[in-house]
């Protein structure tokens, strides 16, 4: 698309009594496409204009962790961001 969201998440790890600590800041950007209609209640047709704004949305937070537990961090707009700690996987 050419209104593509952009995300951005950074943090740090520790590790205290088997449970790890996750800092986090996510940042992500949220195209909000708005359509003129030459003619009023008429559906959109060749000729309208789009004009695409962005919204930002920040959030920040630390999670008490468990190896190989999902944690949920964020919903927006029908998607949910996830976070898990597990081993490496071996080709």
């Amino acid at each position: 698309s050419d209104t593509a969201t952009t995300f951005k998440v950074s943090g740090t790890l520790k590790e205290k009594d088997g449970l790890i600590f996750f800092s986090y800041s996510i940042i992500f950007r949220v195209p909000v496409v708005t359509t003129s209609q030459s003619r009023p209640n008429q559906p959109p047709r060749p000729g309208n204009s789009h004009s695409v704004r962005y919204q930002e949305h920040s959030s920040t937070g630390t999670l008490k962790m468990k190896r190989g537990k999902v944690y949920d961090l964020l919903r927006s707009g029908g998607n949910i961001y996830s976070v898990v700690v597990a081993p490496e996987i071996e080709e």
